[in-house]
């Protein structure tokens, strides 16, 4: 009589092990990987890759995944465009993935709540969504009506009962709660904006020099249509002192002024039809009480230190965000800068420029989409002189700027074919 032990009952070892990665095929590194009855741990590596060794046969034998980190790792304004497109029927979002990671509170369903959840953590007025930071689903797994991922519970374990043999194919898919178009790190655990930025958009507020006691109101514009932007508002809290803040195309509830006191204020604005931001419509203004004699343009800044700073154009495309100042009288005596000529061109357009004084001129030429198409810084001497721009890739409406240490000033200009 030969006995065969074809389950493997009777004794022998396997491994488990398979591979973590996000829908777009990118592996997810840092996760761990927890197996049932307190058998052992392991986090994937650089490939998302993990093994577990020496298994006990006829065993029961569960693997769960989780991991903890940073809520917005790919997480942006954008992300609650693509989810307002979702919710009104406009633009449908077309994987389950996609929408087990818009249910960021975890209920089932995609609602308001979802974007309120999103926005307040990009305010950094939370730290987290209530669904945690990611969440797996077995990779074999076949969802019913992938248009309803909630239809039945998708499973985010796996087991083997018993384990009988070696199973390399362990494997799940990652979802970024939040990361609606795929743009999470998956080697990244810490903070940090994961769009590829191409480009810049300019917010422009007024610049002069304040004395101690006065109340100033600076209000905020932007030239380009934009459908979603964000970042954080720095101030020099020794020399201004926040009042309030006034609403334009802005609402109270995309500004957060909880962090005025230590001079930072973290806005985050989108809208999912195009045209609601018109270019030089006011964003928003802010009231201060002056402290002490500045000049504005010195304690003012644009930056991602809390809220990640980017601006997404019409198209969706990331640009980097940067604070820019209309002229004040008082400080830009002396200086102008005139009207291209010709306009409309076609090829070539000359640029006219006054300074008071000898020092560095910086001419930068830019699309509607915040593509540099000339950045160029050369030293001047006092008086009138001419920039030629020739070849500029770009057409239609552009935008050149004329920056010095004391003036800066941005004008339109129309290239046609």
């Amino acid at each position: 009589v030969i006995v065969q032990d074809i389950l493997g009952a009777c004794g022998g070892f396997s491994m488990v092990a398979g591979k973590v990665f996000m829908e777009n095929e990118i592996p997810v590194q840092y996760v761990d990987l927890t197996l049932s009855n307190n058998q052992g741990t392991f986090e994937t590596d650089e490939e998302g890759i993990y093994h577990f060794t020496n298994l006990v046969n006829g065993e029961m034998v569960e693997v769960t995944p989780s991991r903890h980190d940073w809520p917005l790792n790919g997480v942006t304004t954008l992300d609650v465009v693509l989810i307002k497109k979702h919710i009104l029927g406009v633009e449908l979002l077309s994987s389950p993935y996609q929408l087990i990671a818009a249910d960021v509170n975890g209920n089932g369903a995609i609602t308001t709540l979802d974007i309120l959840n999103i926005q307040m953590n990009i305010l950094q007025i939370n730290d987290g969504f209530p669904a945690g930071s990611w969440k797996f689903v077995d990779a074999a797994y076949v969802f019913p009506d992938p248009t309803n991922p909630w239809l039945e519970v998708f499973p985010e374990s796996i087991s083997y009962d018993p384990l009988v043999m070696d199973e390399l194919y362990t494997d799940f898919v990652a979802v970024k709660l939040g990361d609606v178009n795929g743009s999470a790190k998956g080697h990244d655990i810490g903070s940090g904006l994961t769009d590829r930025t191409e480009g810049r958009v300019q917010f422009q507020t007024k610049d002069r020099l304040v004395q101690a006691g006065e109340t100033i109101t600076l209000p905020f514009t932007v030239m380009e249509d934009l459908i979603a932007y964000q970042y954080t508002f720095d101030f020099d809290p020794t020399a201004l002192r926040w009042l309030g803040t006034e609403v334009g195309l802005l609402g109270e509830e995309q500004i957060y002024t909880g962090y005025a006191d230590g001079g930072q204020i973290t806005v985050a604005w989108s809208e999912e039809k195009a045209g609601e931001n018109q270019p030089g419509q006011l964003q928003f203004a802010l009231h201060f009480e002056v402290l002490e004699e500045v000049r504005l343009a010195d304690v003012l800044e644009i930056t991602g230190d809390l809220t990640p700073a980017v601006a997404y154009d019409l198209t969706g495309q990331a640009h980097t965000v940067e604070l820019g100042f209309q002229e004040d009288a008082a400080l830009t005596a002396g200086y102008h800068l005139e009207q291209n000529v010709p306009n409309p061109f076609t090829t070539n357009t000359n640029i006219a420029f006054t300074i008071p004084a000898d020092e560095s001129v910086r001419l930068t030429v830019w699309d509607v989409s915040g593509r540099i198409l000339f950045d160029q810084e050369q030293h001047f001497g006092a008086g009138t002189h001419t920039i030629t721009l020739d070849q500029l890739a770009g057409q239609g409406v552009l935008y050149y700027q004329l920056q010095t240490a004391a003036f800066a000033k941005t004008m339109k200009m129309i290239r046609v074919d």
